[in-house]
């Protein structure tokens, strides 16, 4: 069987001017990885016969800012040139080794002066959704916010200690059962559940051309059966318990998770949507807690029976055992190159066997020449209730 390959050619924009074509004949690859929960990458490495980018020919990391996309040729069919985005990146290390004499540019997406990723900071919020938290990060980083998701927890107070701001988020989403996507100078945010419960963006199917590498992996260490979520009821005393289960019989023997989380030590809890914080300096004497009533600030039919809580600590339960069984059945692929892949969507597996089924892709790295796109997947939970 003769092996199908693809090519493609690469744009690099700096200031407007493409400078591929005087790049091109040193380069010996393109590499861009499309990530969820982290800054993309890129990574071009250039041979260096003559020396002349171990000289003063290449820009100093952080001073550049590369416009980067893949061009595939004839596809979808003869003739037709797709264009797959990669985003911004600047340049934030070079390397040079040899024999023979080579150069490796990396880019990152987040640009260098953005403090999100390397200041830590110490600051509260009061009464603030995740939403506005976010925007208020995005915003002193001089980042947009694409908030894509219909969950938006509230929080009646809540630190971020000694952290960087997109240390501090990405942990906020996590909890929340959201996940943060970074480009071209935009932070988005979504549930992962619901986007795991889109159709298909395309099908790997056992035996197809296109497949030139593939794995499995399942494992049972570190999973969950079971997550438990204790509050204590600041209004009330009552200790309230709320859970989320997979009732797969192969997680029969596996852990269970317990947290507790006490409002009155930590509150990160909803306030009063009719009676909200005023000032910070009504921080000392806050207004009564009604978060036993309220959710998302929606009036609960069971206001008074803790039901505001109940509905917290099952999307905590929830986020919590998604996390510790997304990565308890996983795949890698590669595949000759395909600029309709980006992560964050889902995939069907079919004929292999014990792991078909629907996958979420989680990374994608496209590299050229020749062009091949490689997969990181997880099987979908969103089936599973959580």
């Amino acid at each position: 069987m003769i092996t199908p390959v693809r090519y493609a050619r690469v744009s690099l924009l700096i200031d407007g001017r493409d400078y591929y074509p005087e790049l091109a004949p040193d380069m010996l690859s393109f590499s861009y990885s499309d990530n969820l929960g982290q800054a993309d990458d890129l990574q071009i490495e250039l041979q260096d016969i003559e020396r002349q980018w171990i000289k003063d020919s290449f820009p100093a990391k952080g001073s550049v800012t590369i416009d980067a996309a893949i061009l595939p040729l004839h596809f979808p069919w003869p003739g037709a040139v797709q264009r797959l985005d990669c985003g911004t990146f600047q340049i934030d290390a070079i390397s040079h080794k040899g024999p023979p004499n080579t150069v490796s540019i990396k880019g990152n997406s987040i640009p260098i002066s953005v403090t999100a990723k390397g200041e830590n900071k110490v600051r509260a919020w009061e009464g603030k959704t995740l939403r506005q938290i976010a925007e208020d990060i995005s915003g002193a980083n001089e980042l947009e916010i694409n908030w894509d998701t219909q969950e938006n927890p509230r929080f009646k107070r809540i630190d971020q200690n000694d952290q960087t701001d997109l240390e501090f988020l990405d942990a906020q989403c996590k909890e929340a059962g959201l996940i943060i996507k970074i480009k071209r100078n935009q932070i988005k945010i979504f549930a992962e559940a619901e986007y795991e419960q889109r159709p298909p963006a395309f099908t790997l199917r056992y035996g197809s051309d296109e497949i030139l590498g593939w794995s499995f992996d399942t494992k049972t260490a570190d999973t969950a059966k079971e997550s438990e979520v204790e509050f204590l009821d600041p209004e009330t005393g009552k200790l309230t318990k709320a859970k989320a289960v997979d009732n797969d019989p192969k997680l029969k023997n596996a852990r269970k998770i317990r947290s507790y989380d006490n409002p009155k030590s930590d509150p990160d809890l909803l306030p009063d949507p009719r009676a909200p914080f005023v000032s910070p300096g009504t921080l000392a004497d806050p207004p009564p807690l009604a978060d036993a009533d309220y959710y998302d600030n929606r009036p609960d039919k069971n206001a008074g029976k803790g039901a505001g809580l109940q509905a917290k600590g099952t999307k905590k339960a929830k986020a919590a055992l998604r996390e510790a069984n997304k990565h308890r059945d996983t795949a890698q692929f590669e595949v000759i190159g395909n600029p309709l892949a980006e992560s964050g969507l889902t995939v069907a597996l079919e004929n292999w066997g014990a792991f078909d089924g629907i996958y979420f892709l989680e990374k994608v790295t496209h590299k050229t020449p020749p062009y091949l796109s490689s997969y990181s997947l997880h099987r979908e939970l969103a089936s599973k209730g959580y």
